[in-house]
């Protein structure tokens, strides 16, 4: 009889329950949820949806921006130099120049020649000067270096210490002359010579015979005489 009682009594709660269950409109899905009668989920507590992880996501983070490059900056160019006025040359100043070839390249003839025109190249004549070829020069002998080598006397060959160096003064006077020196003293060969035109020498001999001008010019000249590639070169300058 107690069996059958605790049975009832078992039977009438569980009976009960059902109803109550019924009367919220609630019902136990299999996933453990709990779900109306319209079959719509009930909604988790806050604290129920914080305690679930999100699944981790299968898309990688994005990549980092990267910043175009900057183009290096050219650097500013140079102002153009002010180009400064053209220096002029020694050729622009030049007032007259001659030049003789040497057809008797005999050695000795050319060593007079050369010693010669050692002695006058670079010479400065001032205003109102008068050069000498002698002077500058000085005298032909073999202390002062010279040789013997052949010249002309008389209108004939001959030999004589200096040979050769009137070439160099016949080649001096035409530059002179050309440049507007004025010509003080020349003399003419015994005989007519091979490097210049008849009248166009100027014969010297040292305490007889000289070539002389005179600057007339507001400035002063400087000569230049050289010996190269076979030929005697003389030229006239104005300087500053």
């Amino acid at each position: 009889m107690r069996n059958n009682k605790f049975n009832t009594i078992l039977l009438t709660l569980f009976f009960l329950v059902s109803l109550s269950g019924c009367k919220n409109n609630q019902s136990v899905t299999p996933q453990g949820q709990l779900e109306n009668k319209n079959n719509t989920p009930i909604r988790e507590s806050k604290q129920q949806a914080q305690t679930k992880t999100e699944p981790p996501s299968s898309q990688q983070p994005p990549a980092p921006k990267t910043e175009p490059k900057e183009t290096p900056k050219e650097a500013p160019k140079p102002a153009p130099k002010k180009e400064s006025p053209k220096k002029i040359t020694e050729e622009s100043r030049v007032l007259a120049s001659f030049n003789t070839t040497i057809l008797d390249s005999e050695s000795n003839r050319v060593s007079n020649i050369r010693l010669a025109a050692q002695k006058i190249n670079g010479y400065i004549l001032k205003p109102g000067e008068t050069f000498s070829f002698n002077e500058a020069v000085g005298k032909r002998n073999y202390e002062n270096g010279y040789k013997k080598s052949r010249i002309l006397v008389n209108g004939k060959g001959d030999e004589g210490v200096g040979g050769g160096i009137c070439q160099l003064s016949s080649t001096l006077y035409n530059a002179a002359e050309k440049s507007g020196l004025e010509i003080i003293e020349r003399h003419s060969h015994s005989g007519e010579v091979s490097y210049v035109p008849r009248g166009r020498d100027a014969a010297v001999s040292y305490g007889y015979k000289d070539l002389k001008f005179k600057n007339t010019n507001s400035y002063p000249v400087k000569l230049s005489v050289s010996v190269k590639n076979g030929k005697v070169y003389s030229s006239i300058s104005k300087v500053k």
